[in-house]
Order: C-alpha cells, then sequence, then structure tokens
C-alpha cells in the first residue's frame, strides 16, 4: 500500500485559502501563517504501472496540483491535522476513484 497526496498548486487554493480564514476567523487562530489542503488517497493492490498511469488519469490534473506519494514535505513547526468520513459516510471523490480504476 502507498498514499497519494495532492495538494492545489498556488493559485488554485480555494480550499485552502476557505480552511485559513475560518481558523483564524471563526476559531481566533490569529498566529496562524498559512493553511494548506492536501487530499489523501491510500492505495492498494494495483501494481505500480498501473498505479502511475492512475495518478495522471484519474487522481491529478497535471496543470493544477501537485502529487506527492508516501510523503508531505514539511517544515519543522508545521502543525498537521486530518479528518476523514466516517464508516458508511459516502466519498463521493473515492467512490468515483474506484469506479475510474475499474476502467482502466
Amino acid at each position: 500500500m502507498y498514499r497519494i497526496y495532492l495538494e492545489k498548486k498556488p493559485g488554485f487554493q480555494v480550499e485552502a485559502q476557505k480552511a485559513e480564514q475560518e481558523l483564524r476567523n471563526f476559531l481566533g487562530i490569529a498566529a496562524l501563517k498559512s493553511c494548506r489542503f492536501l487530499i489523501r488517497y491510500d492505495i492498494e493492490n494495483l501494481p505500480i504501472a498501473l498505479s502511475t498511469k492512475a495518478i495522471d488519469e484519474i487522481f491529478a490534473t497535471h496543470q493544477t496540483d501537485t502529487v506527492f506519494i508516501n510523503h508531505i514535505p514539511l517544515d519543522e513547526n508545521d502543525l498537521v491535522f486530518a479528518w476523514e468520513f466516517r464508516t458508511g459516510q459516502f466519498d463521493q471523490k473515492a467512490n468515483a476513484a474506484q469506479k475510474a480504476l475499474q476502467l482502466l
């Protein structure tokens, strides 16, 4: 198993900007310097050659996304938190990715 992380490139980081505003304004975290928003996909039981094709054709849009595999570059003082859908809760992006992988 390995993980794919997608982060929007500068100029396309709408989700990160929205999260940063909410953390500053709603939660009152005035010392926040910046915010990054990444999407993670866990890939299992897929050959490497097919995985590379899946990254290029399904998961990432190279004009707007930066792809990290198994590692996110972080600074020493960076703070990371994550959230995920609950068991049974519908994840539209994961569902679409699964269906697209079946077509490869």
